[in-house]
């Protein structure tokens, strides 16, 4: 049995424009797993009949009389639309659970762990990961260094016998 807050979080979605079948977001996800990538494929340019021949989808003649669906086919990025949304669904939910005071100290600092991680806030979060991998391996090696130095990891004078 699903709890009512995803019933609304998933009528949301819905809300956001066409409401596809379960075949059809298989049909979808077909094509796009196969041809996102591909530099000869332009899905914008291609007719029905062309994709219908990549992906072997019967139906896709008749679904393609839907404007809405073929809008909704095209979008390469949909999901991270729907994934953008949820997040903040799922944001706006958590900020409320956590003023509630329902929650335990420890579900509490549970909660506040995986925030701070999914902000970047916590050690190893996306944000500093996004960071090192923009840095050359000696930046990174430098940075690394700095912060274990102030973070009191090393001691100066502790990186000379490394080398």
């Amino acid at each position: 049995m699903r709890n009512a807050s995803v019933d609304v979080i998933m009528k949301r979605v819905e809300d956001l424009g066409f409401d596809p079948t379960p075949n059809q977001r298989k049909v979808k996800s077909a094509f796009w797993a196969r041809y996102r990538d591909d530099p000869v494929i332009q899905p914008e340019l291609m007719t029905v009949a062309e994709i219908q021949q990549l992906i072997h989808a019967p139906s896709m003649e008749k679904w393609w009389a839907d404007k809405s669906f073929r809008s909704w086919f095209l979008n390469a990025d949909e999901w991270r639309h729907q994934l953008e949304f949820i997040m903040d669904e799922w944001i706006a939910r958590a900020a409320t659970l956590l003023t509630s005071g329902v929650l335990s100290d420890k579900d509490f600092l549970q909660f506040g762990k995986l925030m701070a991680d999914i902000s970047g806030r916590a050690s190893g979060g996306a944000a500093q990961k996004q960071i090192t991998k923009e840095l050359s391996p000696e930046q990174s090696r430098k940075l690394f260094h700095e912060a274990a130095l102030s973070q009191g990891y090393l001691l100066r004078g502790d990186d000379e016998k490394d080398k």
